[in-house]
Formats: structure tokens, C-alpha cells, sequence
């Protein structure tokens, strides 16, 4: 069976040696993001490199569950046209079925590959949680970092 980490590498030289194609930003897209999760996304750029990312999905594994993150990115473009790479950082919170309620810091990290002929782009990233869990007086730190590969529909 293929892991997560080595579809990720294949995806990252995939894309890196991908062909040249018209070099054009889209303002904002939908899609869907898996890994450990499945995940709803809507991004939104407000310039070049400034975008917001809303995520929400369920987790289908560690303590099943839904959550929300909503991050703020900062796109860098690679030397392949229509490739950049991502960070940002925001909030998440997420609800599980074990009554389990927590909210925390979220990160992100990744690269993006748009084709604008088609209006989709692919992602691949890395998604890290601070979490804080509120169970009566118990209040728990951990820390979850699923590994996502997502599409999205160029909205324009």
C-alpha cells in the first residue's frame, strides 16, 4: 500500500516538472481536500499573495469528527508557471462524537498547481492543529497534522 507521505512526493515532482502553461491568479475556487479527512474548501484571494482558506470537513480517523478552519495563506510563485507554494495560519475548532469539544490554532502548508485552461487547481499540503480540549475542568493540548491532496473548481 502506498502512504501518504510518498503519494505526496510524487505529486510534488509531478508538479514540479509539469509544462509550461499561461501564467494567470484566479480570485476564487471551491473544491474538495482528502487525506485522514474529507474536507469541503473555499479560497479567496484579496491580492497576489494574500488569500483566505475556509475549510470544513469531517476527520476520519483519531477521534472521529467535524471541524472548521479558517487560514490565512500567503502564496509564493515557483520557477514552473502556475505553481506556488503556501503558509498561513489561523483558527480551527472541531467536535467529535465522544463529546469531545476543541478549538485551537491552525496551520498550513503546501503547493499549488493551477491550469486555468480546465478551471481546476490541485494542492497538495500539510495542515497542523493546536488543539485545546475542553471536557468539564480537564483542559488537554495534542496536536493533529493531516497530510491533504485537494481539487478545486476556478471560480474566476
Amino acid at each position: 500500500m502506498i502512504s501518504n507521505r510518498n503519494i505526496l512526493l510524487i505529486l510534488a515532482f509531478t508538479f514540479a516538472l509539469s509544462g509550461n502553461m499561461l501564467s494567470q491568479q484566479y480570485k476564487s475556487a471551491i473544491g474538495l481536500k482528502v487525506g485522514n479527512m474529507a474536507v469541503v474548501e473555499f479560497k479567496s484571494f484579496f491580492n497576489d499573495h494574500l488569500a483566505i482558506d475556509i475549510s470544513s470537513g469531517i476527520y476520519l480517523v483519531e477521534y472521529p469528527g467535524i471541524f472548521t478552519n479558517v487560514v490565512f495563506q500567503y502564496h509564493h510563485d515557483l520557477k514552473t508557471e502556475n505553481l506556488r507554494w503556501f503558509y498561513g495560519a489561523g483558527i480551527g475548532t472541531r467536535y467529535s462524537r465522544i463529546e469531545r469539544h476543541e478549538i485551537g490554532i491552525a496551520g498550513s502548508v503546501g503547493m499549488e498547481f493551477s491550469v486555468p485552461e480546465v478551471s481546476l487547481a490541485f494542492s497538495i499540503g500539510f495542515q497542523p492543529t493546536i488543539f485545546i480540549e475542553f471536557i468539564e475542568v480537564n483542559q488537554q493540548f495534542f496536536l493533529t497534522g493531516p497530510a491533504t491532496f485537494g481539487v478545486k473548481y476556478l471560480l474566476n
